[in-house]
């Protein structure tokens, strides 16, 4: 039986059009505009087939044999490029820690990560110890769960993860143009723009207006309830109290004007927890559920140029340019032994602060001597071993420093010790189980610490913190919310913040803690158009007056540059130690009428109270001043 060659004669043209069309280029979704990745792998077999091809094409044997193996070659060519598509950077980096790898390269390009590993995160690092993630400029577009941790670090020592952008597909959030307004400006209607998601209903409430023509935020955050009109349109009615009782002047809105609208649900990008020893530089992120970085017990994170910024080009789908990158905090760190260190980053657009660092406390309800009980705020033991330095926020706002003697386990919160906690600035869905399910006994040894006090260990108090360098602002809230002591903040740049740009000072309502000391804000360039640009002080518990000074201590602001459209530019409140050295504050104008909005007579807040000096000096003792 002769063989007929015939079914191989276009091999040729067969061969050279598969490896131009399939091996070397990306394969786009003409429905999501998606772009699919070639993994590195994929890549290497497509670039290594498209050699042999060249070469085969170039043979001069005309074999049977030869056109067979041709013809087979096409079909590699294919599997390759499947291959590359189907290449998991879940999978990768798992199958190269069992293997024992400590430095794990991922291949360039961008990658789809579409199964978590875990119900709660995409890819988890437990329990190592001098590992390496490098990205190797890989952009990771995290799919479908926006409710997944991109990346979980737990129990860990020495891990870096470096040289990434990550994205999420969908986003958390909706935007579009505002089409019509209420006469009374109580609500007022929404056109989603194409691209965004049209679930406008899903426990949206945190609205966001900003100026069409520079794409800034022109008044805070508006809170209220959202209504489908139709697929892409929905009316905004604002809550009573923004209605009622945020001045009109502040209610600037306008036909025309854009909006973005956080959606229900989201995690955190990158989480760690337990872990001594962690390093991300170079990260990008373009959006996040939740906070972008959250750290909670751990020690030594560095943070080394990294981005958070909201994605302006080369978007992955044809839409307009993003309004916000994350729904919440930027650099957050909880309750570390050593403070985070974040060096030459960038936090922009966000919808809550740039950076904030505190611990938690706990609550005494019943004192006998120097003998205390207290509701825990997380776990059993308040955070807080024998002989450890714990603060002592008392009710009348002063601190004072205890050392405790012994700590032991006093058992669950009973229904009497709720109602009391209730009683306290605390929110609601704090007091309550699982949050403060637990007692402790904390005996000191050198002092008592009365009921109604707050309580904090100094052991893990996010000590040694700083801030070198970088860029923040452009948001709803503050650059940065310091609650620690022995931080620096040095050289950074700041703008565009409806809250004080830099606030130090406790918050009560979330139990977070604490007070400062041995601080140092020098060298900054902040823009404060919207609200203070530094402000530093404690309110008694109740929040009707400012503590006495020596609730914060040895406070330094020097050779900042402060451009203010409001005064006071700077509230310095309820400090023993207080130096003001060779700062530069500069009057400009406000970019939108009804600056003064926030300032009034109330005393306690993110505001201070009104005044015509641009430095408000309050409840504070040794005080050196040399501005200009």
């Amino acid at each position: 039986m002769k063989f007929n060659p015939r079914p191989f004669r276009n091999y040729k043209k067969a061969t050279s059009k598969h490896i131009k069309n399939v091996a070397f280029q990306h394969v786009k979704d003409s429905t999501s505009q998606k772009i699919k990745n070639l993994s590195f792998c994929g890549k290497s077999c497509s670039v290594i087939f498209g050699i042999c091809g060249f070469c085969l094409n170039r043979c001069s044997l005309n074999s049977v044999i030869m056109k067979i193996i041709k013809s087979i070659f096409v079909l590699f060519v294919a599997a390759g490029t499947c291959f590359a598509q189907d290449f998991s950077v879940v999978d990768f980096i798992a199958e190269k820690l069992k293997a024992g790898e400590k430095n794990i390269v991922l291949p360039k390009g961008v990658h789809i990560v579409k199964k978590p590993q875990t119900p709660s995160s995409f890819i988890v690092l437990k329990d190592l110890e001098d590992v390496k993630i490098d990205g190797n400029g890989a952009e990771l577009r995290f799919c479908g769960s926006i409710k997944a941790t991109m990346f979980s670090v737990i129990n860990c020592k020495n891990i870096a993860i470096e040289n990434l952008i990550v994205d999420l597909d969908p986003i958390p959030f909706t935007q579009g143009k505002i089409t019509k307004i209420a006469s009374d400006k109580s609500w007022f209607e929404c056109e989603i723009d194409a691209g965004y998601r049209t679930d406008a209903e899903n426990g949206a409430f945190r609205m966001e207006i900003y100026d069409p023509v520079v794409r800034k935020l022109k008044q805070p955050m508006t809170f209220g309830t959202t209504k489908q009109l139709s697929p892409n349109t929905f009316r905004f009615t604002k809550t009573e109290t923004v209605a009622k009782n945020r001045p009109k002047d502040i209610q600037n809105e306008r036909v025309g004007d854009l909006f973005c609208l956080g959606l229900s649900g989201g995690a955190t990008s990158f989480y760690a927890n337990s872990t001594n020893g962690l390093t991300y530089k170079n990260i990008t992120v373009y959006s996040s559920g939740g906070m972008a970085f959250y750290d909670y017990l751990c020690s030594d994170v560095v943070f080394d140029s990294c981005v958070i910024t909201r994605r302006d080009k080369g978007d992955y789908v044809a839409r307009s340019p993003r309004l916000r990158s994350t729904n919440a905090d930027g650099y957050h760190s909880r309750s570390a032994r050593v403070g985070p260190q974040i060096i030459n980053c960038t936090a922009e657009y966000l919808s809550d602060d740039c950076v904030a660092i505190e611990c938690v406390y706990s609550v005494v309800v019943k004192s006998s001597g120097n003998r205390a009980r207290v509701v825990v705020r997380d776990g059993k033991s308040a955070g807080i071993k024998s002989g450890d330095e714990v603060e002592v926020y008392r009710p009348d706002g002063r601190v004072v420093y205890l050392k405790a003697k012994t700590v032991s386990y006093a058992g669950e919160t009973t229904p009497a010790e709720y109602e009391f906690l209730n009683a306290q600035p605390i929110a609601k869905h704090i007091a309550k189980p699982p949050r403060m399910a637990h007692c402790a006994w904390i005996e000191f040894e050198d002092g008592a610490a009365p009921a109604g006090s707050f309580i904090a260990g100094m052991g893990r108090a996010c000590k040694g913190y700083r801030v070198v360098g970088g860029k923040f602002g452009n948001l709803r809230s503050r650059a940065m919310l310091l609650k620690a002591s022995g931080g620096v903040v040095d050289g950074a740049k700041i703008e565009g913040c409806w809250m004080p740009a830099i606030k130090i000072s406790p918050e009560l309502f979330f139990l977070e803690a604490c007070h400062a000391r041995d601080v140092v804000i020098k060298n900054c360039d902040i823009t404060a158009e919207f609200a203070a640009a530094i402000n530093i002080h404690s309110p008694t518990t109740d929040h009707k007056d400012f503590s006495p000074a020596g609730a914060h201590a040895n406070i330094l602001v020097e050779n900042n540059t402060i451009r203010y459209a409001r005064t006071p530019a700077c509230l310095f409140a309820s400090i023993d130690g207080l130096t003001l050295k060779s700062n530069l504050l500069e009057k400009i104008k406000p970019p939108y009428d009804g600056t003064n909005w926030a300032y009034s007579a109330r005393k306690i807040g993110d505001n201070p109270p009104a005044s015509d000096l641009p430095v408000l000096i309050e409840n504070c003792a040794n005080v050196k001043r040399d501005d200009k």
